[in-house]
């Protein structure tokens, strides 16, 4: 071998190991972006989400202890029957959510309130059982006394003690979903500059071997394609992961920030705290579901199977603030309760991803209505969702749609393009099929369709059907 040869070859070599490098690079840093992608969701779902439900809870059940035992003197103190049942229940009620809350998992800083928390409850506990012990007794104006004096302070002081913790786990909450959102960007980055390595090597690596081996150019030439398709296709899942995902991890952040801006607002916190606690559940379901179709080969695991009923009920819990802001007529048509072939998460991206893209186009119509309807066509089962947006533009081919990163000229929308290329995909790799039927000016029936689950399966849900929800 020629002292060029031995030159060109030892680059080749180096090329090549620069490629696997940086494929092996690009793998180890999406398992550690994964990683802490699971750590973040897991810190809102498992620890901010329930800590905060259960200390609300607390706070509802202190008024509620507070009213009742007051009443019960009253009542007494008049002469009338009365027992102290309902103040029973509502002390254990109370005591229930405050054991429970210190089963879950604690945040920095967080343990510290702890053994006041504890000192607040047993006062007040012991001022509650005072107070029934002396009206029991006829004793109403020690009673009285014990109520002002003891259970009283103690209420609001547990109240005190109650806020800064709701606080606490509210912040680190918004901590973790900014996580996120900041784990995806960088991904994403990684991931573009190693994809420009890649293909610097290759190329370099390609002329090295077209002048060299004319054979060996041409297998290296396909190697790297071959490569930069997988890369391609793993860029792909991940955007449509990032795209079911980051709706409703953004309106998880925005429900803490408006309980953060309105602390003292039961009634606020209460209703945003539990839409984003809807949110995080539907994360984790759509992830579980793209996480068992990926792990079963891009097929539907045996067995696997979905209520239409109960995911089309779902979606509609999902999206009622989005309707009802947008002044949407949101509509599930009675149809038949049918099990399809897939996983719940698989079914849930497939049916949100199509209502949410009818959302979007209907916010500017002057009609906005969307009916959501599932018809059975022999072994098939299909799922419409039928809008009053402006139709499909005449320049836009139907089926080109369904293509990721596609979207109508001049589309004032916010989105990427990824939602129908993901229903498309999910539907085709598990035995189904996607279209979508338009009329200018007047909306579209965006379908999909999948087979049905084995008989049986559903045989229980033959009778009975899907009910119009109101909304």
């Amino acid at each position: 071998m020629t002292p060029l040869r031995a030159y060109s070859g030892r680059s080749l070599v180096f090329a090549f190991i620069g490629v696997a490098a940086s494929f092996v690079g690009a793998t180890l840093y999406t398992q550690y972006a994964s990683a802490r992608i699971d750590v973040a969701a897991d810190s809102i779902s498992s620890n901010a989400a329930p800590s905060i439900e259960h200390l609300t809870a607390m706070r509802g059940e202190v008024g509620r202890l507070l009213f009742l035992l007051g009443d019960y003197i009253n009542t007494r103190a008049a002469g009338r029957p009365a027992n102290g049942d309902a103040v029973d229940a509502a002390q254990a009620r109370l005591n229930a959510e405050l054991k429970t809350y210190f089963q879950v998992p604690a945040f920095p800083g967080e343990v510290a309130y702890w053994g006041t928390l504890q000192e607040v409850a047993a006062v007040l506990n012991g001022g509650v059982e005072r107070v029934q012990a002396q009206t029991e007794a006829g004793l109403f104006p020690a009673a009285r006394e014990t109520f002002d004096n003891t259970v009283f302070p103690a209420a609001s002081r547990l109240d005190a003690v109650v806020q800064p913790l709701v606080d606490l786990n509210a912040r680190f909450g918004a901590q973790a979903a900014q996580e996120i959102k900041l784990v995806r960007r960088r991904t994403t980055v990684v991931g573009l500059l190693l994809d420009v390595l890649c293909t610097a090597l290759a190329i370099i690596a390609a002329l090295m071997v077209r002048h060299e081996v004319r054979r060996s150019a041409a297998q290296a030439t396909e190697r790297a394609h071959l490569a930069q398709e997988r890369a391609d296709e793993f860029e792909a899942f991940a955007a449509r992961v990032a795209h079911d995902i980051l709706s409703p991890l953004q309106a998880v952040n925005l429900a803490f920030e408006v309980a953060l801006r309105h602390p003292d607002e039961r009634a606020v916190t209460l209703e945003v705290l539990e839409r984003g606690r809807r949110n995080v559940r539907r994360v984790r379901t759509i992830i579980d579901g793209l996480l068992e179709f990926a792990r079963a080969g891009a097929k539907p695991e045996p067995g696997t199977s979905a209520s239409a009923a109960e995911v089309l009920t779902e979606v509609q819990g999902l999206f009622r603030d989005e309707v009802a802001h947008g002044a949407i007529d949101f509509v599930i048509e009675p149809a038949p309760n049918r099990s399809v072939a897939c996983s719940r998460g698989v079914l849930l991206s497939l049916v949100s991803n199509l209502v949410q893209n009818a959302i979007k186009y209907v916010s500017d119509s002057p009609v906005r209505r969307i009916s959501t309807r599932v018809t059975e066509h022999g072994p098939m089962v299909l799922f419409e969702v039928e809008d009053t947006g402006p139709g499909l533009p005449v320049e836009l081919p139907p089926a080109s749609v369904f293509e990721p990163y596609v979207r109508g000229r001049g589309h004032r929308q916010p989105g990427l393009g990824l939602g129908l290329a993901t229903v498309k995909k999910l539907a085709e790799s598990h035995g189904g099929r996607v279209g979508v039927r338009s009329e200018l000016g007047r909306g579209c029936t965006f379908w999909f369709e999948l087979p049905r689950a084995s008989p049986g399966l559903d045989d229980l849900a033959d009778d009975r059907q899907v009910p119009v929800l109101p909304h």
